[in-house]
């Protein structure tokens, strides 16, 4: 199909063994969408007790957006910032 890339997802979000994930409000397919993950993956239960590589979260609201990007910037681990 023209135009459809076959570029897994895990590796366009830039995913990477051994990386610490969080993720907030998953879509309920998140983690098929994902498959197969990266060796040594682990997805952080508690994120805002620890830094990590790398945050998706999922918000209807602007404003609560914000919000949460505030509190998740300060835990993500500062060589991965872009």
């Amino acid at each position: 199909m023209a135009g459809y890339s076959t570029t897994p997802l895990q590796k366009k979000l830039g995913l990477k063994s051994g990386f610490q994930i969080a993720v907030l409000n998953a879509p309920f397919n998140y983690w098929d969408l994902l498959s197969p993950l990266p060796e040594s993956l682990k997805v952080i239960k508690k994120p805002l007790d620890r830094n990590f590589d790398f945050a998706h979260l999922f918000l209807k609201e602007r404003m609560i957006l914000e919000m949460e990007l505030v509190k998740y910037r300060d835990f993500i681990k500062k060589d991965r910032m872009i």
